[in-house]
């Protein structure tokens, strides 16, 4: 009996940042490639990929440094579009700058942002990836929820159509946060899949971010059923938090195994339902404190202890 076929393991580039990683994005590539990972997850955004990578030259030097380090590109991160409104020589991960929002009162920054997605998209297919990771950044405090629900339900309307044509999926990654003026827009799982349900078109999924469900405290084995019954589950996330004494739970990315989610029900959900995709780890809280040795850390402590999940 052919046995089943196993998840695969990623890394994404968000991790490398500032002067020490340079130059974008060889020299952080090649350590991911060399810590044994042959996933990678790319960010088009400062100070990683940015307007002028859209060029056909650089795609095909990116294209030829990839397949050299055996390399696949299994998302590639729109969340953000902080290169807007960034100095060039601002080398910090964007977090949570999101730049242009589909949230956004004014309607030319929604539109520069669907513009953006769609971009990302073209980028995406020329580096032969399946799926772009988008979220809906914060809600103004200058409307309603309700009202910037309507824009960015039709936002995702435009750029689903756009990527279907292309067969590409889009992925929504919420935030944990909480409503209100100044909150993060998309919040919890319950109202990813409103949305979803909302925009109607069938390649809008999710990148479910364990770290993200766990700070907003929901039972992710449940989480993940009620996304992959769908058929939702397109790409995930993977990083752990801390829970203090109080039970307050830190939005703060860490190295597997030095916070408190306890991975192994989890992945144990995820063979249950059959996925196959990629588990992308997500460390971009540590750009400044060792990256490249959490990368290193990050590999050993997964395959060693959850290996028999993994296919590399």
């Amino acid at each position: 009996m052919r046995e089943q076929k196993k998840m695969r393991l990623g890394f994404s580039i968000n991790a490398f940042a500032g002067n020490k990683f340079l130059p974008f994005p060889e020299k952080p590539l090649g350590i991911i490639a060399k810590a044994g990972f042959r996933n990678v997850e790319l960010v088009f955004d400062k100070p990683y990929f940015w307007l002028k990578d859209l060029e056909l030259k650089r795609i095909s030097e990116i294209k030829t440094f990839l397949k050299k380090h055996n390399l696949t590109v299994v998302d590639v991160s729109a969340c953000t579009a902080g290169g807007y409104e960034r100095l060039d020589d601002d080398l910090a991960p964007p977090g949570q700058r999101f730049g242009p929002s589909f949230a956004d009162k004014d309607e030319t920054r929604r539109k520069l942002r669907i513009e953006h997605v769609k971009k990302v998209i073209d980028w995406a297919v020329l580096l032969d990836c399946p799926n772009v990771n988008t979220s809906t950044g914060y809600q103004p405090q200058d409307r309603s929820f309700e009202e910037a629900w309507q824009d960015v339900r039709d936002c995702y309307r435009e750029i689903v159509r756009y990527a279907a044509l292309r067969n590409v999926w889009v992925n929504i990654e919420y935030e944990p946060g909480t409503y209100g003026p100044g909150g993060l827009f998309i919040a919890n799982a319950e109202d990813t899949l409103k949305m979803i349900k909302d925009v109607g078109m069938n390649n809008l999924g999710v990148n479910f971010d364990i770290g993200h469900s766990y700070v907003c405290k929901e039972d992710i084995p449940r989480v993940i059923q009620m996304f992959a019954q769908r058929g939702l589950l397109q790409h995930i996330h993977l990083e752990d938090m801390e829970e203090k004494k109080d039970g307050t739970r830190v939005h703060f990315h860490l190295v597997p195994g030095d916070g408190n989610i306890d991975f192994l029900p989890i992945l144990q959900t995820l063979k249950k339902v059959g996925y196959k995709g990629c588990i992308t780890l997500e460390l971009y809280s540590l750009w400044d404190k060792k990256p490249d040795k959490a990368c290193g850390k990050s590999y050993q402590y997964l395959m060693s202890k959850f290996g028999k999940f993994f296919r590399n």
